[in-house]
């Protein structure tokens, strides 16, 4: 970022208590950051990191084990969602389920009893900043903006290809059509709004912390200013005086 960012920030980490130090390395108030090139890194072989909607920014694994879940230790590579936790929990407490949830148990899934969450006509919806997905069977279509992405719808079969290294949109232009019209329609029931076409949320996180350090500091600035307009009077006055 720019100067004025790297200085709030780092001011902030120091009034909260943070260090970069490498002697404190993973200690209380500890704070690192790799960088996106080692960030894309870690996330290998998957593609883009956090942030974006590249599976190296969405995709984690869940572990999840206790008396509800088959006695057999099973891997299971059916797609599931964050939305899916709460009505999951409240299955195996046997709570009433909540209304209107947009999640799917996973209790089929734990007891052995299905091999997937949703069928091939059940849909997923994702944005995080002007950066969008849509799940849709073993399928997704993403469009991650720019300056890291291309700002491109991309398809990719995501059960064979995890990487999302064979984008399939010029070979199934009608499921990618489809999935589109299925992102928008997500996007109007849920009351997505379009980024403007500036926005950069490296700058944008930037910004953030310039007012965020401006608010907390307003009334020392303002006593600090006050003092240098007295200071400068005082300076004019003697000024005049000595002229005189």
């Amino acid at each position: 970022g720019n100067p004025i960012s790297r200085y709030s920030f780092r001011s902030w980490m120091e009034d909260t208590g943070y260090s970069t130090k490498y002697e404190t390395l993973g200690e209380i108030g500890s704070y690192n950051t790799i960088g996106p090139s080692f960030a894309s890194a870690a996330v290998a072989p998957l593609s883009f990191y956090k942030f974006f909607n590249g599976e190296g920014g969405m995709r984690v694994p869940l572990i999840i084990a206790g008396p509800s879940v088959t006695e057999v230790s099973v891997i299971n590579d059916a797609f599931t969602f964050a939305t899916d936790l709460v009505p999951t929990i409240l299955s195996t407490a046997n709570a009433q389920p909540i209304e209107q949830t947009e999640g799917k148990s996973l209790v089929p899934i734990l007891r052995g009893q299905a091999s997937y969450v949703r069928n091939e006509t059940e849909s997923v919806g994702f944005e995080l900043g002007g950066n969008m997905a849509f799940f849709k069977g073993d399928y997704k279509i993403v469009r991650n903006r720019g300056p890291i992405g291309d700002d491109e719808w991309h398809l990719f079969n995501i059960k064979d290809d995890p990487t999302e290294s064979l984008d399939l949109s010029f070979e199934q232009p009608t499921r990618l059509n489809d999935m589109k019209a299925g992102y928008a329609q997500y996007a109007i029931d849920n009351g997505v709004l379009e980024m403007p076409a500036s926005y950069d949320q490296r700058k944008q996180v930037g910004i953030n912390i310039v007012r965020q350090r401006l608010a907390e500091n307003t009334p020392t600035l303002a006593l600090s200013f006050g003092i240098f307009l007295f200071l400068i009077f005082l300076g004019v006055r003697y000024w005049r005086a000595r002229r005189a």
